[in-house]
């Protein structure tokens, strides 16, 4: 089977019966095929097969310049026909199916999500912070407007919308001005980079199951003071030393899939009657995770938490849905422990180095000070839980 074109009434056939590609009165060449089946049982030319269309009446005849086709395309595998351009008739390659990488390789959610950033971080200014004048025109909404965005960069308001709506790829230096007119911070900034497809350094292409990393392991160990923990991706809890487990709670008993800090946060009472400042933890917890998850926005474990605790949670929605980002890095929370009191303790966050993606989280006060005292007399109100804990007979 094989197929050819066929004019149109007063095109000329070709040698041995195929058509020669001709223009009749009636209009353009039609595809149709040639072999068995012909009119009057002998190879030739079949005639078009009639196909009724919305647009045009049975009988009607075709506009000059356009190709039906009958059955599969040529080549025998079905798929998309290729379409003509009608002012020439010229035949252009079928549209290639839409997948989830576009724009200079970002990704349909890292599109999306780029305008939501956008539009959330310029309706937290005003016209007065940046340096504009209060025209006293009410806004119907918050914040900047996109054609003042716009000016304050220089580009046009209709490529300022288009960058929005994820339907053009930004190159550097725009991202590099955006960021500085929204007062975007360098945390805040990096991640603009990623959701735009141009990070700071190269993205891993796969995520092996992590562990906790042998070194980080003799850390927590030698740290017999200070309370520490590693953090992991997703803000998983991968390992801690006793003076963590007294301070904020027994991961150990915790089932590993479910021992995560954002998890335990919103999910259990004690660790939010821990916190004094829990709305500043929260805030905390949920911009670190959603920093990951513009680095990695395709991670499925990542994607089941965010919606679990999207689902459960009301307040996790709202601030997911605000989204601010934070990095790990240092600073100072309170606890009311219900053994030692009221602690104001500092907290510093140390990278591993074979393994970016693993953070040591360690707590410590100032020597001397109630907060330290506090400290040591929980570390050894832990040792002595230790010792009163019964000795599994199985070893």
């Amino acid at each position: 089977m094989r197929w050819v074109l066929s004019c149109g009434a007063g095109g000329r056939p070709g040698p041995g019966g195929r058509a020669r590609p001709g223009w009749g009165r009636g209009g353009a060449a039609a595809v149709v095929r040639e072999g068995i089946g012909a009119p009057g049982g002998r190879r030739g030319l079949a005639r078009p097969l009639p196909r009724r269309t919305a647009s045009a009446a049975p009988g009607a005849r075709r506009p000059l310049g356009t190709t039906r086709w009958h059955g599969r395309a040529p080549g025998g595998r079905g798929g998309s026909a290729p379409r003509t351009d009608r002012s020439r008739g010229a035949i252009r390659p079928p549209l290639r199916p839409r997948t989830g990488w576009d724009h200079g390789g970002v990704s349909d959610v890292n599109r999306n999500e780029l305008g939501a950033f956008l539009k959330a971080r310029r309706a937290e200014l005003t016209p007065q912070a940046v340096g504009l004048a209060d025209t006293g025109t009410p806004r119907r909404v918050p914040g900047l407007r996109r054609e003042e965005v716009a000016g304050l960069v220089a580009i046009s308001t209709d490529y300022y919308a288009r960058i929005e709506q994820g339907r053009i790829s930004v190159s550097g230096p725009v991202l590099e001005a955006i960021a500085r007119v929204l007062g975007l911070d360098e945390t805040q900034s990096a991640y603009l980079r990623e959701l735009a497809g141009r990070p700071s350094v190269a993205r891993p292409r796969r995520r092996a199951p992590q562990r906790l990393d042998p070194q980080m392991r003799r850390v927590l160990d030698g740290l017999t003071e200070w309370p520490a923990m590693v953090l992991g991706r997703h803000l998983q809890i991968l390992g801690w030393n006793r003076q963590a487990a007294a301070l904020i709670a027994d991961f150990g008993a915790i089932p590993e899939a479910r021992r995560n800090y954002v998890r335990m946060i919103f999910t259990d009472p004690r660790i939010e009657a821990l916190f004094p400042d829990w709305d500043a933890v929260v805030r905390s917890c949920v911009a670190t995770l959603r920093l990951e998850a513009g680095r990695f926005p395709d991670d499925p474990e990542l994607a089941s938490l965010v919606g679990d605790l999207s689902l459960k949670h009301p307040d996790f929605r709202e601030r997911w849905a605000a989204r601010h980002v934070q990095s790990h890095g240092s600073g100072t929370k309170r606890f009311r422990h219900p053994v030692a009191g009221d602690l104001t303790l500092d907290w510093q966050t140390l990278t591993c180095p074979t393994d970016p993606e693993q953070h040591l989280t360690v707590y410590s006060a100032e020597p001397g000070s109630p907060s330290h005292q506090g400290l040591l007399f929980l570390s050894s109100w832990a040792a002595e839980q230790v010792e009163r804990a019964p000795v599994d007979p199985t070893g």
